[in-house]
């Protein structure tokens, strides 16, 4: 039994050419590129800032209606004439 790679005599040899490029590898040369560019204007603009972050928006949940409100609107929206489904008026001009 012979092991790949280890040469014996009289075994064939194959030659396999290599992969030649095509436009999927200048695709990605070209993202690669982008990426990096993309990466030093990042760095540009946070050397602006001195490379801090504050956010300027509140961290607390947004407001909610009261439940007694959104119940009766609801039920409001359900007892219409249009069989438990919305109206729609539409404008004619």
């Amino acid at each position: 039994m012979s092991r790949l790679g280890s040469p014996q005599a009289g075994s064939r040899r194959v030659a396999i050419a290599k992969p030649k490029n095509d436009i999927y590898v200048a695709l990605l040369g070209i993202a690669l590129g982008a990426v990096i560019i993309a990466c030093i204007l990042l760095a540009m603009e946070m050397s602006n800032y001195e490379w801090t972050v504050n956010p300027k928006i509140s961290l607390a949940p947004p407001p909610v209606a009261p439940l007694d409100q959104t119940v009766a609107l609801a039920s409001e929206s359900m007892t219409s004439d249009h069989g438990g489904y919305p109206s729609v008026d539409f404008v004619t001009g």
